[in-house]
């Protein structure tokens, strides 16, 4: 995929005033090594005094926004502008020691924005919206769609988790609205939040902020949750109707309708509640939710709230709903919940006589009569008592049948899947699993299994896409104990259920091979010639999420049912047979020597005659200069290949093993991105083959202009791919 790196800290792309009407498709945006970014993308510049003013249309669709992973960064994109999209994109590494930090941050444009299916990773708040002072009087952020992303913070920023990496990542909470309205958050998936930094780690933190007075038209205003899955954190949600001054305002709230499994104080530090509501919030609906949580239900602090409600919801009782300073249940709700209703709730393992009337109170779990707790689906049995018994006479807590259009929260299926094997033998036998890399193609859709964005970050996402032959459409099958790995051919990495989950809906991503039960697969074939993969882990199947036929639909594991878009077909790459040279390449002289390109004629030249590192490397008419004189030193595994004029060296940049990865000069440092395999055809010609990726250094789109970038692209053997050298006398 095209690239656009900033070499300092810099930002890769500013949307300045005025501009409108602009989408970046399929752009990998990012930090070069060791850079510490602040924002890696501007819509805005932040400090525009008109909406007038404000960038407007802008669209970012399947892009890869990250930062050098080692280093992190403040901040992927900066919305302050209107009307922007960010959507099918994976966006990660942003994390701080020192400072907060965002996948995506807005608090100088009005809106709207609408972020969909996304993968989003950042460390204090994923998503933020306020939190600074606008230089636009009276804006307030306004009509945000968050839908269908997933949320993630990696578990190697935990301290004490066993996959932590050292580092003490600043972590605080998943969305954070300091000053938002008319806020949508539908069919998300959340996953792992703690307690971190100077917060308890609550999912979600609505929190009104005048900043100290500055913003005194702050309000957090509208705001639905509805259809979501939050799993493994130390606490839930907050909301807070005031600032600390008195300031602002909060109202308006819809909880509804959300799975919210494993909010634990003990796995994630803090307490383990579950909503808090403090300083006057107001008209809070808090209904039909699934909640698993160790501590409080409901916490209320400084000062009354008024008209929260909680209806129809399913709870463990942990430490109860309380008051500070005005005890539990009932005279909790009495002093702090001016107007509110506490009713048709399941209270498990609470004392009712705490309680209103009206509510449920199952001494366990068992008693509950969900479909299948063990396995994840939280849905009503026919035969438990809490069917149709809502205020609404519908099912108590949460019904994802109802969120079965949303891109991240697919239900388990309501009957129990039939066995994943066929008792009939097979009357046309999948195909022998081939040795050689391979496609594997969907049934149902017809499309490739293919690494999203063409990464090659671990937790990228795996999803289907129209077969294109890239090397993120390529995958190698090795048998190990209990079945097979199964790995990306451009990243190396392996296919996994990520979170080790055995939950149907779970999504599948690539992640380097540590030899856990949720990355091996038992391959099985069908009686109709196809394959299904089965994760060793949960016994569940490789899916395309909601049997979609589109290009992008996710993949997932979900109970194997015998359905099209389960079964794979394998179509192996085909490796032409080598000739014999018949006419050698000269050998590699040892003086400098011009790169010439068996296509165009033209020579390898450090564009621009420069002597910086990342300058890029392009064709140009031969002309004798020294940015087109090159030196191979042999070293372990190939050769460097150094520029005369910089003493820099050939170099893929970010060591990347992508298709259409740019190639650069940078300092030789021992990369295997800067070590090259010289080939000789049998035309007489040599290619020069990147030792990190195997893949040929590459004119772009076979061009015979001056100016033609280099990249790296699989080996063709294409003209373009070809190349003589001619010594300097």
């Amino acid at each position: 995929m095209p690239k656009i790196v900033t070499p300092n800290s810099a930002t890769t792309l500013q949307i300045a005033d005025g501009a409108n009407y602009y989408r970046f498709v399929g752009i990998e945006f990012f930090a070069a090594p060791g850079i510490y970014i602040q924002d890696l993308i501007q819509v805005g510049i932040g400090v525009e005094s008109s909406v007038d003013q404000l960038p407007h249309d802008i669209d970012f669709d399947r892009d890869y926004i990250h930062t050098d992973a080692a280093s992190g960064g403040k901040r992927g994109i900066a919305l302050n502008g209107r009307s922007t999209t960010v959507e099918n994109c994976y966006i990660s590494g942003f994390w701080s020691t020192w400072q907060d930090t965002q996948a995506l941050a807005g608090w100088n444009g009005p809106g709207p924005y609408t972020i969909t299916n996304n993968y989003l990773e950042a460390g204090t708040e994923i998503v933020a919206f306020g939190g600074a002072v606008p230089a636009i009087a009276g804006v307030v952020p306004s009509n945000i769609l968050i839908k269908g992303n997933l949320f993630y913070k990696p578990l190697s920023w935990m301290p004490g988790n066993a996959n932590y990496a050292g580092v003490p990542v600043s972590v605080k909470n998943d969305i954070e609205l300091k000053f938002a309205q008319d806020v949508t958050i539908d069919g998300n998936v959340f996953e792992n939040n703690w307690k971190g930094a100077d917060q308890r780690g609550y999912f979600l933190l609505f929190n009104v902020r005048t900043e100290l007075g500055q913003v005194p038209w702050a309000v957090v205003n509208n705001v639905k949750v509805t259809n979501n899955i939050f799993r493994h954190s130390a606490a839930g949600i907050d909301i807070t109707g005031h600032d600390d001054n008195g300031g602002g305002s909060a109202s308006n709230f819809l909880i509804q309708n959300n799975v919210w499994d494993d909010i634990n104080g003990n796995a994630w530090g803090s307490d383990g509640r579950w909503f808090q509501a403090t300083n006057g919030a107001n008209n809070v609906t808090i209904d039909h939710n699934t909640v698993f949580q160790t501590g409080f239900i409901l916490i209320f602090d400084v000062g009354q709230e008024y008209n929260v409600n909680l209806t129809n919801n399913i709870v463990m009782s942990g430490w109860d709903v309380v008051g500070n300073g005005a005890g539990v249940g009932i005279s909790a709700l009495n002093a702090y919940n001016v107007g509110g209703i506490f009713s048709k709730n399941v209270l498990v393992g609470a004392v009712s006589s705490r309680y209103p009337l009206n509510n449920f109170f199952p001494s366990s779990i068992d008693q509950v009569g969900f479909v299948n707790y063990a396995g994840g689906d939280y849905r009503l049995a026919a035969n438990s008592p809490y069917k149709n018994a809502g205020t609404d006479s519908k099912d108590l807590g949460a019904n994802l049948t109802t969120a079965e259009s949303t891109a991240s929260v697919i239900p388990p299926p309501s009957t129990p899947a039939p066995p994943a094997t066929n008792p009939d033998p097979p009357s046309t036998p999948a195909p022998a699993i081939p040795a050689a890399w391979a496609q594997i193609i969907s049934k149902a859709s017809g499309k490739c299994l293919d690494v999203a964005g063409i990464s090659t970050a671990a937790l990228a996402p795996m999803q289907q896409w129209a077969c294109w032959g890239g090397d993120n459409q390529k995958f190698r099958f090795t048998q190990v104990s209990g079945g097979y790995e199964i790995t990306a051919r451009n990243s190396g990495l392996q296919l996994d259920v990520m979170g080790q989950s055995t939950s149907d809906g779970a999504a599948v991503i690539q992640y380097p091979f540590w030899g856990g039960a949720n990355e091996i697969w038992q391959v099985n074939s069908s009686s109709d010639g196809y394959y299904s993969f089965v994760s060793l882990n949960s016994g569940k199947c490789l899916n395309v999420r909601g049997s979609s036929g589109a290009d992008g639909a996710l993949m997932e594991q979900v109970s194997c049912s015998g359905i099209d878009s389960q079964k794979w077909t394998l179509v192996a790459e085909q490796v032409a047979a080598a000739n014999p040279s018949s006419t050698p390449a000269p050998p590699i002289p040892a003086a400098w020597a011009q790169i010439i390109s068996k296509a165009s004629g033209k020579c390898l030249d450090v564009a621009g005659i420069s002597t910086a590192a990342l300058a890029p490397m392009q064709q140009w008419a031969c002309w004798g200069g020294d940015n087109q004189k090159f030196r191979f030193t042999q070293v372990s595994g190939g050769y460097e290949i150094t520029a005369r004029n910089s003493g820099l060296q050939l170099d893929v940049l970010g060591q990347s093993k992508s298709d259409g990865a740019a190639v650069i000069q940078y300092p030789f440092w021992g990369g295997a991105n800067e070590i090259w395999q010289v080939n000789s055809s049998s035309d007489g010609y040599y290619s020069f083959a990147s030792v990190n990726s195997g893949k040929c250094l590459n004119v772009r789109e076979s061009s015979g202009a001056d100016g033609a970038l280099m990249e790296q692209m699989a080996c063709s053997g294409r003209d373009n791919q070809k190349w003589t050298l001619v010594a300097e006398q």
